[in-house]
């Protein structure tokens, strides 16, 4: 095809050589139509070498199989190499697909610390009745205060010979328990369910043994603070009124200082001694006393100081030499 277009390319220019004059007409019209073959064959001849080179003759022998080639797809994935073989385990899933205790455990310990709140709660606000002390569990209970009072070390510690010691308003020739409002009213395991008086022989200083029970609390778990000051006033005027003229007299000033919070249902220690460099004695009409409220371990939770006197014109009855 690409001859046959070259030739139809050469037809103008034969034309036009032929209508041109010359002086050597026929030498001319001799030499194109001479060369016409030469040129046509030297054309054509290259061709032929091309399309001998860019696509070869099918195989004449017939043995011999023609090769086909594959797909490119083919090719490829021949050519691609597997992958190489992990022997390590497939990763884990991600964490939103795994189930999560977390959210169990937190749940199991919200209820049990609400149930152990609730129930602290409950006990702290709503605490059962306590049983009246003239009852069988109430005596019961009164009796199991005094065992443990006296394996207490501090009670142990004082039960040599340089102190005395004595149930609070049990002495003889007293009025009883029942008359008495430490003893009566507030008394029983509820109340002051135990008080046990020590004095020492050589100093004069008084120290009370005493249980206050929850029944005695203002808010839930904290002993009255007047209940704080009757226990004080008790305490300090047994102090005093040893040196008074006929051993009795009445408060004329009470001076109080709660450093903390008392704590219901414990024990407590009452400490009380004769004030130093008041004018105690003079004519035996007064007598200053201070003392502290303390647990067992010897802090301070309150503080007192009073003054009692001898009433002119008034005569009291005596409280013993015990009280």
């Amino acid at each position: 095809m690409a001859t046959k277009n070259f030739t139809k390319g050469l037809a103008p220019l034969r034309l036009q050589l032929q209508g041109k004059p010359t002086g050597h007409g026929q030498h001319a019209r001799h030499l194109i139509y001479s060369s016409s073959a030469p040129i046509h064959r030297t054309i054509r001849s290259p061709l032929s070498q091309c399309r001998q080179y860019s696509t070869p003759p099918p195989s004449q022998t017939p043995d011999v199989p023609t090769p086909r080639h594959n797909d490119l797809r083919s090719q490829l994935n021949a050519s691609t190499p597997p992958p190489p073989r992990s022997d390590h385990p497939p990763p884990p899933p991600p964490r939103s697909q795994r189930k999560s205790v977390r959210p169990l455990i937190l749940a199991s310990g919200f209820l049990l610390l609400g149930l152990s709140v609730g129930k602290f709660s409950t006990g702290l606000l709503a605490p059962p009745p306590l049983p009246s002390p003239e009852s069988p569990e109430g005596q019961k209970l009164t009796t199991a205060l005094r065992a443990d009072a006296e394996a207490l070390p501090l009670a142990k510690s004082m039960a040599g010979e340089e102190w005395e010691s004595w149930d609070a308003y049990t002495t003889p020739g007293g009025d009883g328990l029942a008359n008495r409002l430490t003893s009566g009213p507030l008394g029983g395991y509820g109340g002051i369910g135990y008080q046990r008086v020590f004095c020492n022989k050589t100093t004069g200083e008084y120290v009370v043994l005493a249980w206050l029970g929850r029944g005695l609390s203002g808010w839930p778990g904290v002993v009255h603070g007047g209940l704080l000051a009757t226990l004080l006033d008790e305490c300090l005027a047994r102090t005093g009124m040893r040196g008074l003229d006929g051993g009795v007299g009445v408060t004329a000033r009470l001076e109080l200082g709660y450093k903390r919070p008392v704590k219901s249902a414990g024990w407590w220690v009452v400490r009380s001694w004769m004030e130093e460099g008041a004018d105690n004695g003079k004519n035996k009409r007064k007598a200053w006393v201070k003392g502290r409220v303390e647990d067992l371990a010897g802090s301070v939770y309150t503080e007192g100081r009073a003054l009692y006197v001898v009433p002119k014109n008034v005569k009291l009855a005596g409280l013993g030499d015990k009280f």
